[in-house]
């Protein structure tokens, strides 16, 4: 029995690094993802924490400096939940390729497995039929 090789070994190679390629690039965008959700997490909490301490003030100068804040703040806001809307998009995007990717490796190693069922099949009927010409040739050397 001769050792199985797949054919497309080099195209089911091409394809587990192109899902390694993938995979890395969409954990690189969550993180970044994590990133801007922490960083619009730490602007909401400023701006609950200025709203708090607003409200101990007297001083004319103070609250205007604090609602120019305020003002900053909740444009920063705006700001950072559109650069999240884009990297959340990018993120999908991202895993939408992994997923292919993974989908592509997935048949390429169904059709590996199908072939090497196929092989095993053709080397088991091979083999049947060497031990059936070896009955045969053993009758007609027994019978003459």
């Amino acid at each position: 029995m001769g050792k199985y090789q797949f054919s497309m070994a080099k195209v089911l190679n091409w394809r587990e690094s192109q899902e390694e390629f993938a995979k890395k690039n969409f954990l690189q965008k969550r993180m970044e993802q994590i990133e801007q959700e922490s960083i619009l997490a730490d602007i909401v909490t400023a701006s609950r924490d200025l709203k708090v301490s607003t409200t101990n003030f007297t001083n004319v100068n103070t609250l205007r400096q604090q609602h120019l804040y305020k003002n900053y703040l909740d444009e920063q806001i705006v700001l950072q939940e559109k650069t999240l809307e884009k990297v959340n998009h990018e993120t999908e995007a991202e895993l939408q390729v992994f997923i292919g990717a993974q989908k592509d490796r997935k048949i390429m190693e169904k059709l590996k497995e199908r072939q090497y069922e196929a092989y095993l099949n053709e080397e088991k009927h091979r083999e049947q039929k060497d031990l059936d010409e070896m009955g045969t040739l053993r009758f007609r050397s027994s019978v003459s």
